[in-house]
């Protein structure tokens, strides 16, 4: 499917993603890293290697727990295959298990990483979006853009830690307080070493995706599977130069970058896993063998979220650049909306929007102090409920009713979230659901409007909006209609065209795999070991307390005393 307007605009996007990082950012220090490659020492003094058990996190962006296993069972991925050995059932491999039914944080991939990697959830870690707006500061981040044309957020992640200044928790790395080296992902604070590729790469992905968005034509996969392999390069040249790391993280991004591009979006998927991923996972799992270090390393795959197919068409993409559907209906109740842009010299803004791929942030200024076009908005301050809020969930819902006053919005909207917004500085109330003439506690509109396709929805709409940062993710959020159980045509969602999405609370998005391996321990050894380290239902918020029960030796008690 194919509009030439869209491909235009999504040229000079990519463009625009090109450029800033290889021409007009490359003068800074900071960017070094980003166009050298290699690594980055993070600390003045490395912190100290144990003797006891290491961990290799494989960080597998998009991958979806049916996608991922379907080529663990396939054959085709022989080395994550040997790994795992033998499928036993129930999860239980001769040597790992499979966690059933892990479901991935809300909304999607910075949130799904920031809690994989700090053990706490959005609302309380404070990263709640791949783009959000910190109120205090009226400051925009996109760290991963979805609404904005510019990379610089994306470089200032991987070159200066941006994502390490927002997370208002200690991660991982600052918890355990030995080696650790990170290939890639953007959250590293505390870390030892930062690895990653070099700007070939980076220039070489890049450069493909603008191509394939000027021609209509598909991307070609092996961009994205060069940066993958690549970023095992940066792993055992760091490894080499500085030894074993108690824990080493090994990202791969390519996985998402694909499918988001890949005509068959599932289907692709897999066979990426099966002929890019398992290689480059082979390459670690070799070297770590070769130098008689495997049988001391537990081996933790996990994922951020999986992937739903989509309408690649202006219709369904309700964020594309030619549809100003979302701005349109602030605009006409009455607010200045800021425009979407990294930066801005317009001060004067009184809403504010932020996509996350499915979903849509809205935050809102109180406008009792800044009416007059020209006057600063004070952020600090909670919008009015009533006067502020609550106008504009009322048109939305009325636009997914009846087509007024935004007729591309009807019938495309799931769900619209808001709450009574609370003065800065205080922990946020939870997200209720409005049903056409109030606002419904989530759980008390399920049981009367059940919804199992939004799977654990109230827990997980807990766990990003109500906290110390909740406000971090907007007064109202907007969910349109995007669930696998209905068909494909029926699928929208905020963000550029793409074959296929994710960000929803639906299962397909959701189940992601978590899966524990270790050539020393028993696949029912290991499944005891997490079972008592898990939440109900796991998620990505139980991979931290994993990690420090295997490194600091609880764990490896427990899967000792059955031997």
């Amino acid at each position: 499917m194919k509009n030439s307007l869209g491909i235009t605009r999504t040229a000079i996007a990519v463009a625009l993603l090109v450029i800033v990082p290889l021409l007009l950012f490359a003068c800074g220090p900071a960017a070094q890293v980003v166009l050298q490659g290699g690594e980055k020492p993070l600390q003045v003094k490395q912190n100290p290697v144990q003797a006891g058990p290491r961990v290799i996190v494989f960080a597998l962006d998009g991958a979806g727990y049916n996608q991922f296993m379907d080529a663990v069972h396939s054959g085709k991925a022989p080395n994550i295959q040997r790994l795992f050995g033998r499928d036993l059932r129930g999860g239980v491999f001769a040597h790992a298990y499979s966690v059933p039914d892990t479901l991935a944080v809300l909304p999607t991939t910075l949130p799904g990483w920031t809690a994989t990697f700090t053990g706490t959830p959005s609302a309380y870690n404070g990263v709640t979006g791949d783009e959000f707006f910190l109120r205090r500061q009226m400051k925009f981040y996109a760290p991963v853009p979805v609404s904005v044309g510019n990379a610089d957020d994306t470089m200032r992640m991987l070159s200066d830690d941006l994502l390490g200044k927002v997370i208002e928790t200690p991660t991982v790395f600052e918890q355990l307080k030995l080696r650790s080296y990170v290939s890639l992902n953007g959250v590293y604070r505390g870390a030892d070493i930062f690895t990653q590729p070099d700007r070939t790469s980076y220039a070489g992905m890049l450069a493909a995706v603008a191509k394939a968005a000027l021609t209509g034509s598909p991307t070609d996969r092996a961009v994205f599977a060069h940066l993958d392999q690549t970023s095992v390069d940066s792993v055992i040249s760091t490894i080499d130069q500085h030894g074993f790391p108690d824990l080493q993280v090994v990202y791969f991004p390519g996985i998402d970058l694909y499918t988001h591009r890949a005509g068959n979006p599932l289907h692709d998927e897999s066979v990426y896993i099966e002929e890019v991923t398992d290689p480059a996972v082979g390459r670690v799992i070799d070297y770590y063998r070769q130098h008689q270090m495997l049988d001391k390393t537990y081996i933790l795959f996990v994922a951020d979220h999986g992937h739903t197919p989509a309408m690649p068409d202006n219709r369904h993409a309700l964020g594309n650049d030619t549809d100003r559907s979302l701005p349109r209906l602030l605009e006409g109740k009455g607010f200045r909306v800021r425009p979407p842009a990294l930066d801005t010299t317009n001060q004067d803004y009184q809403a504010v929007m932020a996509y996350q791929g499915v979903m849509a942030y809205i935050y809102l200024a109180n406008r009792s102090k800044c009416a007059k076009q020209g006057m600063k908005c004070d952020w600090t301050r909670p919008p009015r409920f009533r006067q502020d809020v609550m106008p504009v969930v009322r048109a939305l819902y009325r636009s997914n009713r009846i087509g007024r006053p935004i007729a591309q919005f009807k019938g495309t909207l799931d769900l619209i979230f808001a709450r009574v917004p609370v003065a800065a500085g205080r922990n946020t109330h939870e997200f209720e659901i409005f049903d056409g003439r109030r606002l419904v506690p989530i759980r008390d509109y399920l049981r009367r409007h059940p919804r199992p396709d939004l799977v654990d929805l109230d827990q997980r709409m807990r766990w990003f909006s109500a906290g110390p940062y909740g406000d971090r993710d907007g007064d109202i959020v907007v969910l349109p209609k995007f669930s696998y159980t209905k068909p494909i045509q029926d699928r929208y969602y905020f963000g550029p065209p793409y074959c296929s999405e994710h960000g929803s609370p639906s299962l397909q998005d959701s189940h992601i795999p978590l899966v524990l391996a270790s050539t020393a321990a028993s696949g029912q050894q290991l499944r005891r070991l997490v079972r008592g380290l898990t939440a109900r239902p796991p998620t990505q918020l139980d991979v931290v307390p994993l990690i420090k029960a295997i490194v600091k030796g609880s764990a490896e008690v427990t899967a000792e005393s059955d031997r």
